[in-house]
């Protein structure tokens, strides 16, 4: 602010001293002083390093282009009409006014549709949020779920049952694990094909999830023929009380098995190991457990569940 005062007042001190450049309208000294030709040839010299200089023109450079040429064809006008008030003098003025009308309408229609396209990007990149959105749950359900029994899969069991066991001091339940292994899965695949066989593994994954579920229990597959079933709260009896229901709820689905050597129909082994509340164990120990008496059920005869546990 103090620079532009002291600017103004230093101009005012010498504003007898600049000559004057137009006596009574007559505008001819301007012409005669050089001072009007110099500030023609600069805009014309301006317009052309506009439209030479720089490659690549945009609208702002367009418009700028525009503004130049009206700024010279007035400069042009004033000093062609030589007197102001004449025809000339009028013309540069009124071309002054639509000139600039004109640039500030451009202008005005360039920030306008500026803004819709940045309202049309704003859209379009909230909508691709929305789809990398959706497109990152799909992917997290198809890296947690079984691509053929469509139930949770090995990676999504062992997340579960890590969480489970890592703070075994604040675990006030006890925990059971079950393992399932569908009796004679091989010779079922050699006798009647592995689509069929598929479609068992489907059948006896949906079957062992409704029935995890019903229980607020969590069903995983843990590989080929095997499932895993997790419950919170369920000692060793409670949990041999549900596998015997999976094991009914598996025969009931009737699906015939003529090279099974315990039954006509498909028919599941089960073992299972239930650890106290607070219990300390890891995950591997727990499975193994869980392992040894699925093992003991096969060795027994299979079609069967032997559930063990130091809480009962």
């Amino acid at each position: 602010m103090f620079l532009v005062f002291f600017s103004y007042k230093a101009s005012m001190l010498a504003v007898q001293r600049l000559p004057g450049l137009f006596y009574n309208n007559d505008l001819w000294q301007l012409k005669n002083s050089m001072i009007g030709p110099i500030l023609w040839a600069l805009n014309m010299y301006a317009l052309l390093v506009l439209r030479v200089r720089v490659k690549r023109q945009s609208v702002l450079h367009l418009w700028l282009s525009v503004a130049m040429l009206a700024l010279l064809m007035e400069v042009t006008l004033e000093l062609w009409a030589g007197m102001r008030f004449t025809l000339g003098w009028y013309v540069a003025k009124i071309n002054s006014l639509i000139s600039a009308t004109i640039v500030l309408c451009a202008i005005v229609n360039e920030v306008n549709r500026l803004f819709i396209r940045l309202s049309e990007q704003h859209r379009q990149l909230i909508e691709s949020e929305d789809q990398l959105e959706v497109a990152n749950e799909q992917l997290l359900r198809l890296t947690n779920l079984d691509g053929l029994t469509e139930i949770p899969n090995r990676r999504r069991l062992d997340e579960i049952l890590d969480r489970e066991l890592q703070t075994p001091e604040e675990r006030s339940n006890a925990l059971s694990l079950l393992m399932i292994d569908i009796d004679y899965f091989k010779d079922y695949n050699d006798y009647y094909g592995h689509q069929a066989g598929d479609q068992v593994l489907k059948k006896v994954a949906q079957t062992i999830y409704a029935a995890a579920k019903r229980e607020r229990g969590f069903a995983a597959r843990y590989g080929g023929e095997e499932f895993v079933v997790i419950l919170a709260g369920h000692h060793a009896q409670q949990t041999l009380e549900l596998a015997e229901r999976l094991r009914g709820e598996v025969a009931a689905l009737a699906i015939e098995h003529h090279r099974s050597k315990v039954d006509n129909c498909v028919t599941i082994s089960m073992g299972g190991y239930s650890l106290c509340p607070h219990e300390p164990m890891t995950s591997e120990e727990l499975i193994r457990h869980a392992d040894d008496c699925l093992y003991q059920a096969k060795a027994a005869g299979r079609n069967r569940a032997i559930v063990k546990g130091g809480c009962s």
